[in-house]
């Protein structure tokens, strides 16, 4: 950005007040007015040159989420930047010097009306229009008086509008996948079918349902379907020592299955652990259950 030269101006403003007639305190006045002007137009400029780069970075992002959408929608939403590039989209500095150019166009279009139809109300012919200039007139002047123009920047506004709506597409492919349906219809299931209820989860509390998921969790890790050279049916891998319930309720069945039964008991501790907090918070320790 190109820096003015406020020696040069000085100059050129003695220059211009010598001939305008005014003595040397006045043109030091007028000059700190034009230097102190020269430096808030300067900020201005600053702050638009900031806010346009950060919104060609936002740009780069909202491009990257498109041309990417597969690869993106298996990342985290901070790790893609949107919270970054929504942000870029609120650009006061630029907004203002949009409404400063619009008030001064529209003032300067109000001041040449109400120059023209003041004088048409002393000077039309025939008479009886200058009435209707005259009218004109105050209607102008009233207008000015009167009307705020609101300024609304249309490109940011639809950016916004596209970042949110790239926002819902990502967040809506982030939890649809495979695994996290398969792990919130085991869940469905064990409500359903095993009665897991929440006034049934309820009632096992101590991290029981934890336990239950580590154990499937152990067992894919630690059991295998070779033994001693020989295949072994995953449903007689034993149970574990530290399982919580009775025998009747250990049901291995495959390795991704059991991972799903894991991953939705785990789903089921939470939301226990949520009522609990919810229902007496103090007595459960909710303060710590929530960190």
């Amino acid at each position: 950005m190109k820096k003015i030269n406020t020696e040069t101006a000085t100059y050129s403003v003695i220059e211009k007040g010598g001939k305008d007639g005014l003595t040397l305190n006045q043109l030091a006045e007028r000059n700190a007015e034009y230097v102190a002007e020269i430096s808030r137009l300067e900020a201005k400029c600053i702050a638009i040159v900031a806010e346009n780069t950060a919104l060609k970075s936002a740009k780069e992002i909202i491009r990257y989420l498109n041309a990417n959408r597969e690869e993106a929608s298996f990342c985290g939403i901070d790790d893609c930047h949107i919270d970054d590039a929504a942000e870029a989209m609120i650009t006061p500095a630029t907004n203002a010097f949009l409404a400063e150019l619009r008030t001064q166009a529209r003032n300067e279009l109000i001041d040449e009306l109400g120059s023209r139809f003041t004088e048409l109300s002393k000077t039309v012919e025939p008479p009886e229009l200058r009435s209707g200039a005259a009218g004109a007139a105050a209607f102008v002047s009233a207008f000015r008086k009167g009307t705020e123009l609101e300024i609304e920047s249309s490109v940011n506004d639809a950016a916004i509008i596209e970042l949110k709506q790239q926002y819902s597409r990502l967040q809506e492919a982030r939890y649809d996948t495979p695994a996290v349906k398969d792990v919130i219809a085991e869940r469905q299931r064990q409500q359903s079918v095993e009665g897991g209820t929440p006034e049934h989860d309820d009632e096992h509390g101590d991290g029981e349902l934890a336990l239950a998921a580590s154990c499937y969790a152990e067992n894919f890790a630690l059991f295998s379907t070779w033994q001693d050279g020989e295949s072994v049916d995953w449903s007689d891998a034993p149970q574990p020592a530290n399982w919580p319930w009775s025998l009747e309720w250990w049901k291995p069945s495959s390795p991704r299955r059991d991972l799903v039964k894991a991953g939705a008991l785990i789903l089921a501790e939470i939301e226990r652990g949520d009522r609990a907090f919810a229902t007496d918070a103090k007595e459960r320790g909710g303060v710590l259950w929530l960190k």
